[in-house]
């Protein structure tokens, strides 16, 4: 068996220096520091030699004259690197998912203040079109209830009951006219306990203002007889022959 050649490379990632027979030769083998795939350089050799049978199909690393003590490992500097790299990288992906995040964040409160803006016009819109509704309608009622208090008013002042109050009161030099009279009693019957007959009304009245009572006073006077005493109060009050004689004359019956 004759002399084996061996022949010296680097890897060209790691750069260790490796050996490996001859007769590997144009072959690639996997460097043993790193894993890199290596070409063996070829060279021509003595025949005898190619047909000797050669070492296994594999590279040894050899201890480079630069890098004395080596254990074999990457350089310091190259992995420093790698993990600079990749350390860019993952501050680059923190970066890029903190943006995403913030802008649907911003998108999301763009959203709100849109649904919270159209809230506020929308309840503002409800708002003017219940108080338009709420005029238009105590605007109505008001008509109504003008139209209703001038209706009760003529027909009351054009009675003959109250015509004939007011000539009543006259006599006991009282100027009184009949729209007066029917205010009166318009006052009267918004005050709860208010006799609901107008002529009782217009005797108790008549009476009221015979002794001495204004027109505000009178019409006090009568709520309270009645709202404190019950049926015939007024009669009662009043004095029932005074009261009897003006109903009397009220109705034409004296």
């Amino acid at each position: 068996m004759g002399q084996q050649h061996t022949l010296s490379f680097e890897c060209g990632r790691c750069h260790v220096e490796l050996e490996a027979d001859q007769s590997l030769g144009g072959q690639l083998l996997d460097c043993p520091a790193c894993g890199e795939k290596v070409r063996v350089p070829s060279i021509k050799v003595a025949s005898e030699s190619a047909l000797e049978p050669g070492p296994p199909a594999s590279a040894t690393m050899k201890t480079p004259r630069s890098l004395a003590g080596d254990t074999g490992k990457p350089p310091e500097g190259r992995k420093r690197r790698r993990v600079m790299v990749w350390g860019l990288f993952a501050m680059a992906g923190a970066g890029l998912l903190v943006g995403l995040v913030c802008m649907a964040m911003a998108k999301r409160k763009r959203a709100l203040d849109e649904i919270e803006a159209w809230q506020r016009k929308w309840d503002t819109q409800r708002a003017e079109s219940i108080a338009k509704i709420d005029r238009r309608t105590a605007s109505i009622i008001e008509g109504l209830s003008r139209q209703t208090h001038n209706v009760v008013k003529e027909s009351f002042a054009s009675s003959r009951v109250t015509v004939k109050a007011r000539e009543l009161l006259a006599a006991s030099r009282i100027t009184v006219s009949n729209e007066e009279l029917a205010e009166a009693w318009l006052r009267a019957k918004e005050r709860e306990g208010c006799p609901r007959d107008s002529a009782k009304f217009l005797a108790a009245y008549i009476i009221l203002r015979r002794r001495g009572f204004s027109d505000s006073v009178a019409v006090d006077k009568i709520v309270e007889m009645a709202n404190n005493v019950s049926a015939g109060s007024l009669e009662r009050q009043l004095g029932k022959e005074e009261a009897s004689k003006v109903f009397r004359q009220l109705f034409g019956l004296d």
